[in-house]
Order: structure tokens, then sequence, then C-alpha cells
């Protein structure tokens, strides 16, 4: 079953427990009839909410080990990237303008991926329904605000005006990508780490087009 089935009944359980007391008849809480009904909702509520939680935590480290793979896999296709242009049989003919815009591509690349690593997975924040939508959103930004704040002021201090410079550049020589947008590279408002990835990302995939572009020339 979905964790959300269990997210609802565990939702559903506390609001059951907080209806019945009130719907009972004056003095006849301490009825069976009436204690069963709440302990069970409260049994319900409890067991829902831990295997909600468990398949959360669950999704999560799935989610973590598929983002770090890919993570991996772009870095290693930027190691091949750097040991291509290092390599003794790279031609000393190629426009050094190109190769200088190529290597500002890479290089940016590899220091958002190295931001990110040093910055850390997002802090994960089971959401506890049995606490109040105030209360959650408020343990929320207690754990993950300090990582929110450092994304975000971290891409617009040391990586922004580089990034925007870059993409003009590159521009300047007709080179573009259509799947990264304008917000993307200057945000107007808060940046996400998923967004910083993304620019990393296809910075590798534009730094390998402009290689293959050198290498198919007079072909």
């Amino acid at each position: 079953m979905p964790k959300h089935v269990f997210a609802f009944l565990a939702g559903a359980g506390v609001l059951a427990d907080t209806v019945l007391p009130i719907i009972a008849p004056a003095g006849q809480l301490g009825w069976l009839r009436w204690r069963i009904p709440i302990v069970a909702c409260a049994l319900i509520a409890l067991v829902a909410l831990a295997i909600q939680l468990f398949l959360q935590g669950k999704e999560d480290r799935e989610n973590r080990r598929q983002q770090d793979a890919r993570d991996k896999r772009f870095e290693e296709f930027a190691k091949l990237l750097t040991e291509k242009n290092t390599s003794p049989t790279q031609p000393t003919n190629a426009p050094s303008a190109a190769l200088a815009l190529r290597d500002k591509v890479l290089q940016l690349g590899q220091d958002l991926f190295a931001f990110l690593r040093e910055a850390g997975p997002k802090p994960e924040v089971p959401i506890d329904h049995l606490r109040s939508t105030a209360a959650n959103l408020e343990r929320i930004w207690n754990v993950r605000g300090p990582y929110v704040e450092r994304i975000h002021h971290g891409y617009l201090g040391r990586f922004k005006d580089r990034t925007v410079k870059l993409f003009h550049e590159l521009a300047e020589y007709g080179i573009s990508d259509p799947e990264i947008e304008s917000w993307e590279i200057d945000p107007p408002q808060a940046v996400r780490a998923q967004t910083v990835r993304k620019v990393a990302e296809h910075l590798f995939l534009i730094a390998a087009r402009m290689d293959v572009k050198d290498a198919s020339k007079g072909t």
C-alpha cells in the first residue's frame, strides 16, 4: 500500500480520537462502548504513523541512493573530459579561445558539484501527523533552514555572477542549452539544490558537445 494511505489512516485515527470524546454523552466516556473505539483509533493512528514513517524513510534512502549514483556518473563523465583535455594526443592546433572556454565550462560544473557535496544531502524531516501543521512547519524549518540558506546564499555569493557571465560567453560563440532557463542561472527567488545540480550536469553536457563539435570539424 502507498505511504499516503498510512498517512491518511494516521490522520483519520487522530481525528476520530478527537471527535469521539466530543460526541460521547456526558458521563459515558468511561464505558467500554466508548473506551474501546477511542483506544482502537489511537492504536490505528500510531501503527499507521509508524508504517508511514518507515516507508518514507525507505523512499528517501532510495532517492538519495539514486541521486548519489547519478552524481557519480556525471563526475566520472567530467573526469573523462578532463583526462581527454590533458591527453598528450590532444590536437595542438585547436583554437586556444575555444579550448579555454570549454575548460571554464567544465571547471564550473566541477565546482558546482563540489559545492553540493560540501553542503551535503538535504536533511529529511518525517511529518509527524500527531502534531499540528504549524508545529510541523516550524520543525521542518528548524531542521532544513540552515541547509536551504547555505545553498541559496552559497550559490548567489560564489557562483551566480560567474555562471551568468559564462553563459553570456557561450552565447557569444553561438553555444546555448535550451533546457537551461535564464531564471535557473540567475534565480529571482530561492535557489534550490536541484537547480544547482541541473546547471552543473548541463555544463558537463555542453563541454562534451563542444568536444564533439571540435573533433568533427572538417568531416
